[in-house]
C-alpha cells in the first residue's frame, strides 16, 4: 500500500512493452553549466500552466507531463489571489512550447483541464506544494511532446538535476525562451546554514538544490520539475516550489538555494492519482511508519525493528473477467522478480497479502481460508488494517493502523452504496454509516479475523475493493469465492 523506500537497482524506466517515458527525440549534444536558453524538443516533458481571465490568459507556471493525461505541477500554481484552487475552467496546458512569445503552432498543444488532483496535506503551506492536473483530452506524443519518468531513488543529496523554466533571470527580466540550469541538490543542513528561514518549511517532503553564485531557480519558474539523468533516461525528482525573497519584494533571492517538493515522497499518491503501472513495480515488507526506517520505539531510539524490506515484482496477475466499472472480480496476484526460498517454499503475494517468505518477527504469512470449515465461518465483525485517511477530508496516515468494523448484509450493502458497483456473489461487506473502517487509501488491504486453529491465526477473508469512509458500507473481495482461482495460479 505504501511504496517509500529507496530501491536496490533502479531499472531503466526508458523502454517497456506498454509504456515510455523520460527519453528524448530530438538529439542534443551539449553540456548544461550555468542556466542557459535550450533548444526546441530539449525538454518535451516541460508544460506551460495558464491561468484564464475572462477572454484573457496569462502564463503562471511550468509542470511536468507524466503521461498523456496528467501533468505535475506545485498546486500554489493552481490557486488564485484568494489561496484557493481555482476551478478547472480557469486553467489549461500548452505543451511542445520552447518561446512563449513566439509560439511554434507545428509543435504546439494546448488541453483544457478535467480535474485538478491536489494532496490533503496542501494546506500546509509550502509544505505538500504538489498537484497533479489531469487533462480533459488525451496528448499525442511527437517529438517534442513526451512523458517523463517519475523519480523512484530515495537519496538525492549530492547529485545533480537540471531544472527548467521560463522564470526571471539574472537580469530581472521574464525569459521567453526555455532556460535550463545544472545545480546540486544539498543536505537540509547545508541548507539551513545558508538561510535559517528555511527551517519551518523543510521536512522529508521538501529538499534544497542550487547554488549560491546566481545559478538557481525564480519567479515564473514555480512547477516546473527539477530532472535527474540515468541512463539517458530522465526523471522528474523535484518540483519547483519556493526560494528566499529578495529584502521585501516578492522577487527570488538569487544568491540563494531554493526550496523542491521531494517527489519520492508523494509516490503512493501520485500512483493513486495517475494509476501509472511502472509506480507499482516493487513492494515493501514489514511497513510500519511510513516516514522511518527501520521503525523505531517512541521511548527508546534503539529499540528497532529490522530495515524494511523491499522486492521487485515481475508479473502482476489479474483476475480475467475483471470490471474496471463495477469492480467485480476484483482481486489480483502479484509474483516477485526474484525466489526467496523457505524450506522449500518460495515467496508471492496475494493482492499486497503475504503468502510465504522468510519469516522474521515483523514478517508473517497470513492464512487463507483453504478447510471447508474457514471458508463457511461467518464472522459478525471483522479487523481491517492499512495506511488510509481516517476520515474523507483527513491527512494521510503515517502509522499502520487497524479497525474493527462490523460484518454488512449484502442486500443492506446494496442499498448504501451506488447501483452502477458489483454486490453479489464473490463479495464481502462490512461497515456501516458512522462505524469505523476502510477509507481513502485502504483499497487492496487485509480484512479478516482471527480463529483458534493449532494456535491462534488470523484468516484473510477480504480484500478492500470499495471504502465507505465513515459514510456507508465498504465492499470487500471475498477471498473464499476466489481460492480455487488464488491457488490455481500460484506457481509453487
Amino acid at each position: 500500500m505504501t511504496i517509500k523506500r529507496e530501491i536496490k537497482e533502479i531499472p531503466n524506466l526508458g523502454s517497456t512493452e506498454s509504456f515510455e517515458c523520460g527519453v528524448r527525440k530530438v538529439t542534443i549534444n551539449k553540456v548544461i553549466v550555468r542556466g542557459q536558453d535550450t533548444s526546441p524538443g530539449d525538454w518535451p516533458w516541460h508544460a506551460a500552466i495558464y491561468h484564464r481571465s475572462g477572454v484573457s490568459d496569462s502564463y503562471a507556471c511550468g509542470g511536468t507531463l507524466l503521461s498523456e493525461r496528467f501533468v505535475l505541477t506545485a498546486v500554489h500554481c493552481v490557486e488564485g489571489v484568494n489561496g484557493y484552487v481555482l476551478t478547472s475552467g480557469k486553467i489549461f496546458v500548452r505543451l511542445g512550447v520552447h518561446n512563449l512569445r513566439v509560439p511554434d503552432f507545428s509543435t504546439w498543444q494546448q488541453h483544457e483541464l478535467l480535474n485538478v488532483h491536489r494532496c490533503e496535506d496542501a494546506a500546509l503551506g509550502l509544505k505538500n506544494d504538489i498537484a497533479i492536473l489531469e487533462l480533459s483530452t488525451l496528448v499525442k506524443f511527437t517529438s517534442h511532446v513526451q512523458p517523463a519518468c517519475v523519480n523512484l531513488v530515495k537519496e538525492l543529496v549530492d547529485q545533480f538535476g537540471t531544472a527548467v523554466g521560463w522564470g526571471i533571470t539574472e537580469d530581472d527580466e521574464v525569459s521567453s525562451a526555455l532556460k535550463a540550469a545544472k545545480i546540486p541538490v544539498v543536505s537540509t543542513n547545508q541548507c539551513l546554514e545558508s538561510n535559517g528561514g528555511f527551517r519551518l518549511t523543510l521536512d522529508s517532503s521538501v529538499f534544497c538544490a542550487g547554488y549560491l553564485n546566481g545559478t538557481t531557480v525564480c519567479n515564473g519558474d514555480s512547477g516546473g520539475g527539477l530532472h535527474f539523468e540515468r541512463k539517458g533516461v530522465w526523471y522528474v525528482g523535484g518540483i519547483v516550489s519556493f526560494t528566499a525573497p529578495r529584502d521585501s519584494s516578492l522577487r527570488c533571492q538569487t544568491k540563494s538555494y531554493a526550496g523542491f517538493t521531494n517527489v519520492y515522497h508523494f509516490l503512493p499518491w501520485i500512483q493513486n492519482v495517475t494509476q501509472l503501472e511502472y509506480l507499482k513495480k516493487f513492494v515493501l515488507l514489514g511497513e510500519y511508519n511510513r516516514e522511518q526506517d527501520p521503525d523505531c520505539s517512541l521511548n527508546d531510539d534503539s529499540d528497532c525493528a529490522p530495515p524494511v524490506r523491499t522486492l521487485d515484482i515481475e508479473i502482476t496477475i489479474r483476475h480475467p473477467q475483471f470490471n474496471a466499472v463495477t469492480l467485480q472480480n476484483n482481486i489480483a496476484l502479484i509474483r516477485l522478480r526474484q525466489e526467496i526460498i523457505f524450506e522449500g517454499m518460495k515467496l508471492f503475494f496475494f493482492e499486497i497479502n503475504l503468502i510465504q517468505t522468510n519469516f522474521v518477527d515483523h514478517i508473517q504469512p497470513i492464512c487463507l481460508p483453504l478447510t471447508q470449515s474457514l471458508k463457511q465461518k461467518t464472522p459478525s465483525q471483522y479487523i481491517v488494517t492499512g495506511w488510509g485517511h481516517t476520515k474523507w477530508r483527513d491527512t494521510w496516515i503515517r502509522v499502520l493502523q487497524k479497525a474493527v468494523t462490523p460484518s454488512t448484509a449484502l442486500e443492506e450493502c446494496k442499498s448504501g452504496i451506488k447501483p452502477s458497483f458489483y454486490v453479489g456473489p464473490g463479495v464481502l461487506c462490512a461497515d456501516r454509516k458512522g462505524t469505523a473502517g476502510s477509507c481513502r487509501e485502504d483499497l487492496g488491504g487485509p480484512m479478516g479475523f482471527p480463529f483458534l486453529l493449532k494456535d491462534v491465526r488470523f484468516v484473510q477473508y477480504g480484500i478492500t475493493s470499495l471504502y465507505g469512509c465513515g459514510d456507508g458500507p465498504s465492499v470487500y473481495t471475498n477471498v473464499a469465492y476466489y481460492v480455487d482461482w488464488i491457488i490455481g495460479n500460484m506457481v509453487l
